[in-house]
């Protein structure tokens, strides 16, 4: 296994068509398409990336800069 990501976006289409990429690479890869679900997904395991979609709005408790 490659590492652990979390992709975070409100298009299932292009996510799912990424998730699909992502493990053929080897990598542990979960979605959320929700902003609340994918907030307690990330204090609930330890991922390495996270992939947000850039105009998908973020809850204030994910703003990092």
């Amino acid at each position: 296994m490659n590492g652990r990501i979390l992709i975070l976006s409100d298009e299932p289409a292009s996510t799912e068509a990424l998730k699909g990429l992502l493990d053929s690479a080897g990598f542990e890869v979960a979605v959320s398409h929700d902003k609340s679900e994918g907030l307690r997904r990330l204090f609930a395991r330890n991922f390495d990336i996270l992939l947000v979609k850039q105009k998908m709005a973020v809850p204030a408790e994910m703003e990092f800069f």
